[in-house]
């Protein structure tokens, strides 16, 4: 079982504890998950507003709703056609 709170390809908010760059704060995707560093996991994130990617710990991350890829879904078919 994994130790992450967040999963590839889900959309993150990233809150810095450090004010270098106002924009490095934002909306992120979960790109790939890394080992603890001490006792939080790690994370590489993408930004959704330039594209940069960063390294950071989970303590940083607050979950937004639904995945980066989530596609809104459609009723099922019905003889045809659907449904709604």
């Amino acid at each position: 079982m994994s130790e992450h709170k967040f999963v590839v390809g889900q959309r993150v908010q990233f809150l810095p504890d450090w004010f270098i760059d106002p924009t490095t704060e934002g909306q992120y995707t979960v790109v790939r998950l890394f080992h603890k560093e001490g006792h939080l996991p790690q994370y590489r994130i993408k930004s959704e507003q330039d594209g940069h990617e960063r390294m950071v710990l989970e303590d940083r991350l607050d979950g937004l709703l639904g995945p980066a890829t989530a596609k809104r879904s459609l009723p099922p078919l019905r003889g045809g056609k659907r449904s709604g």
